[in-house]
């Protein structure tokens, strides 16, 4: 089961967009591929390729949409990495 954490509205305001880095690492660490990444968070791979190699900034929302809706490890699950 998932532990809900919550954060202050003040918090979420003042969240700005993560780091191209913070977007990979996250990714890497969930065991998801680009594609399956955006996928999740209803995007393009085009997109999410940008928000890696910093040509865009992930908007907030999207962000902590996608921490929310990524699995603890997606490898534990399937015996490897989802594309």
């Amino acid at each position: 089961m998932r532990e809900t954490t919550f954060v202050s509205y003040e918090e979420i305001l003042n969240k700005t967009s993560p780091t191209p880095a913070e977007i990979r690492s996250v990714r890497q660490a969930s065991g998801l591929s680009q594609t399956a990444a955006a996928k999740l968070i209803y995007s393009t791979l085009r997109t999410w390729q940008d928000w890696e190699a910093g040509k865009a900034h992930m908007h907030p929302g999207l962000w902590e949409l996608f921490l929310n809706k990524k699995p603890e490890s997606w490898s534990d699950r399937t015996g490897g990495e989802v594309t």
